[in-house]
């Protein structure tokens, strides 16, 4: 298993629920998928935009889905790659921000000393790993 595809109308009709625009009723599903995809190491893809002409809220959609952690999102038309790509990539400015906090992080761990602040922020581990996985990412688009 490498990857696990939320089916929200399928989730929905099972449930007997009714999709809205505000998304709501798909939250605490959404989040649990990429909860337990994460704790797998497995790809998490985010429900599909069924409006498919609305690329806007479209975008809206995909924000949200890599804000929850979210790898990937379903298209059902061509027209959706490139608004979901826009999204779903980290930008340059991403880019430069996570090397250059891996590379102060690898020179300040050596001093043995914990959390530091980088840009005006507090960094540790944890945004640490954050940056790696921006780097990562940013190979793929």
């Amino acid at each position: 298993l490498t990857g696990v595809i939320f089916g929200s109308d399928d989730y929905l009709a099972r449930l007997g629920a009714v999709r809205t625009e505000s998304r709501n009723e798909l939250t605490y599903a959404r989040q649990h998928i990429v909860t337990h995809t994460a704790a797998y190491g497995v790809q998490a893809i985010d429900i599909v935009h069924i409006d498919y002409k609305d690329l806007d809220s479209l975008r809206v959609e995909a924000r949200e889905g890599v804000e929850m952690g979210y790898t990937g999102k379903q298209i059902i038309h061509p027209m959706q790659i490139d608004p979901v790509h826009e999204i779903f990539a980290p930008t340059q400015q991403e880019i430069d921000w996570a090397k250059g906090l891996v590379a102060a992080f690898e020179e300040h761990d050596k001093s043995g000393k914990g959390a530091f602040t980088y840009q005006g922020r507090m960094i540790d581990r944890p945004l640490f790993l954050q940056a790696r996985n921006i780097i990562a990412k940013s190979v793929h688009y």
